[in-house]
């Protein structure tokens, strides 16, 4: 069996290794030119506040560097919906049309935008896609939506912080003032030489005081986050701030583990499939007798020997006209 499958590769040998050759190639040719994708590339510059530096909203957690925080928080916005829809609104306002829809927007987002850091201060925003001016419009609202964001979270915990601390200063104060009047009422009702040694007195006292520097330490605070809110939208445009306006170069081409690649392979193992099937069923139906080993599994005699088969393009031979006698069969 093996025998005959080699006679018939070697048979149809040049079509077979062609179909190898020439179908692979053809969908790595198509698939790289068709497939030819935009990478739009953007870098942002995120810093730490030297005006706020001192506000508790400003601190980084320990050990992370501005780009790495920046970064990080862009990558969080990209997996919620609100964020993702604000970056299509403004692309759309734009002008670039776009025919996927929201959950399509969503899906491609998620997967072809990137978001990394490249050293302590720089953050790079890829976002890889068929389409030039559609990507440059989208890395270029998802940097305006990012800074919003930001601008709108601190904002908003500068805004919670400052209506806690206006309640506690209410309270504080109410504490503070009741402490003071009960420190002057103790005072009118008794001796004045007296109350030096007075321990109720000076209990008295010292709670006042201490009302009064904690009253007066959150007014401090509640002042320090007035200041924080209305600096926040000036001071922002220092922490993240567009380096690299959004550019769209060609991709690389990675003949590793690109979808070229993976195409070509995958038509190399159909043809090698589709050929492994032709050769079977061609071995299967060829009728010839292509070996020795054949002649004697189906006779059941050994051979004498074997004859080259003849050539139909050549004539005949004449034994008389070769000089050599006809040999005479003889007759038992």
């Amino acid at each position: 069996m093996l025998h005959r499958v080699l006679d018939v590769v070697f048979q149809f040998f040049v079509p077979l290794v062609a179909a190898v050759v020439v179908l692979p190639t053809a969908v790595l040719a198509v698939v790289l030119v068709l497939g030819q994708s935009q990478v739009v590339t953007a870098r942002l510059w995120a810093d730490q506040p030297a005006v706020l530096a001192d506000s508790p909203y400003a601190q980084l957690p320990g050990g992370e560097t501005p780009a790495g925080h920046e970064a990080e928080v862009l990558t969080e916005l990209i997996q919620t919906d609100n964020f993702l829809a604000i970056v299509r609104s403004a692309v759309d306002s734009s002008g670039v049309s776009d025919t996927m829809d929201a959950r399509a927007f969503s899906q491609d987002m998620q997967r072809n935008l990137g978001v990394s850091p490249e050293g302590p201060n720089i953050v790079v925003v890829t976002y890889t896609t068929p389409r030039a001016d559609f990507g440059v419009a989208v890395v270029q609202a998802t940097i305006t939506a990012f800074e919003q964001a930001q601008t709108g979270v601190q904002t908003g915990q500068v805004v919670v912080a400052d209506q806690a601390l206006a309640n506690q200063v209410a309270t504080a104060k109410k504490e503070m003032d009741n402490a003071v009047a009960a420190a002057q009422r103790y005072e009118q009702s008794h001796d004045l030489t007296s109350l030096a040694a007075d321990a109720s007195y000076q209990s008295l006292r010292m709670l006042a005081t201490a009302n009064i520097q904690s009253y007066t330490s959150l007014v401090q605070a509640s002042q320090r986050a007035s200041q924080y809110q209305s600096a926040i939208p000036f001071v922002q445009t220092t922490l993240l701030r567009t380096v690299d306006q959004p550019r769209s170069a060609p991709s690389q081409v990675n003949l590793v583990k690109g979808p070229a690649t993976r195409n070509a392979l995958y038509a190399l193992v159909a043809v090698a499939a589709i050929e492994l099937v032709f050769v079977y069923n061609v071995t299967r139906r060829d009728q010839h007798v292509r070996t020795t080993q054949e002649v004697v599994a189906a006779l059941g005699l050994l051979p004498i020997g074997t004859v080259p088969a003849p050539d139909p393009g050549r004539p005949p031979v004449d034994a008389r006209r070769a000089g050599r006698a006809p040999a005479v069969a003889a007759d038992g």
